[in-house]
């Protein structure tokens, strides 16, 4: 018998033709003898309703039939039985009634009597054969008269079956055997010249670029042999052209100092230069062909890309990367719309020098200056009086409070500040351990009540049951302080302040509310940044800083957590949340 490709299509062919002439035989079998049976049984029930037409009011008692009629019935096809309403067999076209118990338990009679029409098949022992039993209820509404059940071997049945689906396969078989001769001699030839070029196609995909196809083969594949030589022409002129700019491309990309990143058009990184994984931490051997998703570990990067993939256009953004160590990077994504589907390249700047000094300056002489100019002011303003003009002894002591109070302020200006550059350094972590939420509001309370009281504001702590968190305790003491300070400052006298504690899901809370006037909406979304004050005219008592909620901001974040502010005229809430988390083993 033919091998190779020859053999797999004959045998392939000739196993579907198989396979179809198998399933086609089963299928037409199956349907053949439901449909077979489907009849036999519409018949029998057609005639077992016939024959109780004929003898409906007639069923009073055994023999009640005239002989005429049971003569007909006699000459039906299969053993017609009637039956009275309560089983018992008033005529039988086989034996006398009178010898026959009651066939009231017959499946087929209990359903005819139910429903109107019942079969059932089973195995009459007497006969020694299968038999299919109908029965008709026949009623004349609302009298029921019987039931007549005809019973009619299923050997008949079985013949036609098994004729036509002798006849059937026998066809099938014949087509079968046809069609394998005929597929035999058509793949003969056409097989030996696939399996040439099957070779030379092998040995083109594994590198052997010189191979072609040299044999004639017959007609209908002259056209395709010929395009495979040249198909092997081509892609040898076009690798050798590719891997030479291949490799200067990665000459290029292994020296530039930024960072490159490409991916495709469904997220899926082809490419990321030496730069590149160094700025995001990216591990080169588990890169390519991996989403930006899996790959990209920062979420703001992600965000920025997922951005850019979904406007089409370019986006740029510098931001703050934690890994593998602190920097700022100025990331541009452009996507390439030369082609709709070619992708997305990430371009990446170090700017983290330039970034620290700009920072330094910035903070320095903006928020600085500004910061200090109103203190210094009025320090040097009360002291130039006090050298220049004559006072009394009363106004030596007033003016000297005032330099005292601006000093003390200028005095929380540099601790916040200290605060302030300790957080942002990068290296600080809270030294966390079990604190009670509401035992430190309770406290922060106490140390405050006397401000309060001065303030005319009611002062009330929270409650006694404990909310159990971990978290740094002398942070956390600052941050809460500082907003009950903030709270007192911008509350009205007879105004309350209120500290609760509380959990919610995973995280445990503080808040702390007051009835002041609060904080405009256009004011909220700046109200943690450094430096940022409301309009000063809505704290008529001594002013703050301006650092006290950048700090709260940063220690709330430093556990992981967040702070959020809800503000309408006449009332403001101040909520941190703070992971429900065991306390580091540290």
């Amino acid at each position: 018998m033919p091998r190779g490709i020859r053999g797999r299509v004959f045998y392939g062919f000739s196993a579907l033709l198989v396979m179809s002439a198998a399933i086609t035989g089963t299928v037409m079998g199956v349907r053949l003898r439901q449909h077979l049976m489907a009849d036999m049984l519409e018949r029998h029930l057609a005639e077992a309703s016939l024959i109780g037409r004929l003898v409906a009011g007639q069923l009073e008692a055994p023999g009640a039939m005239p002989p005429e009629l049971q003569e007909v019935v006699r000459q039906q096809r299969g053993r017609v039985t009637i039956l009275a309403p309560d089983g018992r067999v008033l005529f039988d076209s086989e034996q006398d009634p009178g010898t026959l118990v009651s066939q009231g338990d017959a499946p087929e009679v209990r359903q005819a009597l139910m429903t109107g029409t019942g079969h059932d098949f089973r195995y009459d022992p007497v006969t020694r054969a299968q038999l299919l039993h109908v029965a008709v209820r026949v009623a004349d509404p609302p009298t029921v008269w019987g039931v007549v059940r005809v019973a009619v071997p299923l050997s008949l049945w079985a013949r036609v079956v098994h004729g036509l689906t002798l006849t059937i396969m026998t066809s099938l078989a014949v087509t079968v055997l046809a069609a394998a001769f005929v597929s035999y001699w058509i793949t003969r030839d056409m097989a030996r010249s696939l399996a040439e070029m099957t070779n030379t196609t092998r040995e083109i995909a594994s590198g052997q670029l010189g191979s072609r196809v040299r044999r004639e083969t017959v007609s209908e594949l002259v056209v395709l042999s010929s395009a495979i030589n040249h198909m092997a022409t081509a892609l040898e002129l076009y690798i050798h052209e590719t891997t030479a700019g291949k490799r200067r491309l990665e000459a290029v990309l292994d020296a530039m100092v930024s960072g490159v990143l490409f991916m495709d058009a469904s997220g899926r990184v082809v490419l990321a230069n030496p730069a590149a994984t160094r700025m995001l931490g990216l591990l080169t051997r588990v890169v390519t062909g991996r989403s930006h998703l899996e790959v990209i570990r920062d979420l703001e990067v992600i965000t920025l890309v997922d951005q850019a993939m979904a406007s089409g256009e370019t986006v740029r953004r510098e931001l703050r990367l934690p890994l593998p160590r602190p920097r700022h990077v100025d990331f541009t994504v452009i996507p390439l719309r030369g082609d709709p589907g070619a992708g997305y390249l990430v371009l990446m700047h170090d700017t983290t020098e330039l970034r620290r000094l700009e920072q330094l300056r910035s903070e320095f002489v903006a928020n600085i200056s500004h910061e200090l100019k109103t203190p210094v002011t009025s320090v040097q303003g009360f002291a130039e009086t006090l050298l220049t003009v004559d006072v009394t002894a009363h106004e030596v002591r007033e003016f000297a409070g005032i330099i005292h109070q601006e000093a003390t302020r200028l005095a929380r200006l540099i601790d916040g500040l200290l605060d302030l550059s300790r957080l942002d350094s990068g290296t600080w972590r809270p030294t966390l351990g079990l604190l009670d939420l509401a035992a430190l509001g309770a406290q922060v309370c106490q140390r405050l009540a006397p401000q309060a009281a001065a303030a005319g504001v009611v002062l009330i702590p929270p409650g006694p049951d404990p909310v159990q968190v971990a978290a740094d305790p002398q942070q956390m003491d600052q941050a809460l302080g500082n907003l009950v300070d903030n709270a007192i400052k911008y509350t009205e006298a007879g105004g309350r302040v209120e500290v609760s504690a509380g959990t919610d899901q995973s995280y445990a809370w503080v808040e702390v509310a007051d009835d002041g006037p609060g904080i405009p909406a256009a004011d909220l979304p700046r109200i943690f940044e450094r430096f940022y004050r409301v309009d000063r005219s809505r704290s008529p008592r001594r002013p703050g800083t301006g650092l006290g909620l950048a700090i709260v901001k940063h220690i709330v974040h430093a556990h992981d957590g967040r702070v959020t502010v809800e503000s309408r005229p006449g009332h403001t809430v101040f909520r941190m949340h703070i992971p429900l988390r065991p306390p580091s083993p540290s």
